[in-house]
């Protein structure tokens, strides 16, 4: 009996759909890898939190978070962390002198909040006729 019952948590456990990390995980993962300077997992780890928090973006996304944040100066930022993500395999993981990673760090943290702040008022489409 214990056999079947424990059989029973082992295949529902199997067969649950994995958990999506949240929205603050992943913005966390981003983080940390912004502060340790390592350009390629910080692209990687925003394209998933941008995944999470803008789903539906017709646009592409990192083109959405700056039109969304109005930051000219974090459109530069990402610009500099595409330029190391585009080296060649095997070049160093970490930033060249034009990339900084807390910097890029405090200006998706003010885009983060520039979008649940908008997310709360409602735009022209959700007011009233």
């Amino acid at each position: 009996m214990a056999a079947l019952v424990a059989a029973s948590i082992i295949a529902f456990w199997w067969a649950s759909p994995p958990r999506q990390e949240s929205e603050a995980a992943l913005f966390g993962r981003f983080s940390d890898a912004c502060r340790r300077g390592d350009a390629l997992d910080a692209y990687r780890d925003l394209l998933a939190w941008l995944d999470r928090s803008l789903p539906e973006s017709p646009e592409p996304r990192l083109d959405c978070l700056v039109a969304r944040s109005g930051d000219l100066e974090l459109a530069a930022g990402l610009a500099d962390l595409e330029a190391v993500r585009d080296r060649r395999p095997g070049s160093i993981r970490h930033a060249s002198p034009g990339w900084s990673g807390r910097d890029l760090e405090r200006r998706v943290g003010h885009a983060r909040r520039v979008l649940r702040l908008s997310s709360l008022v409602p735009g022209p489409a959700d007011s009233p006729s």
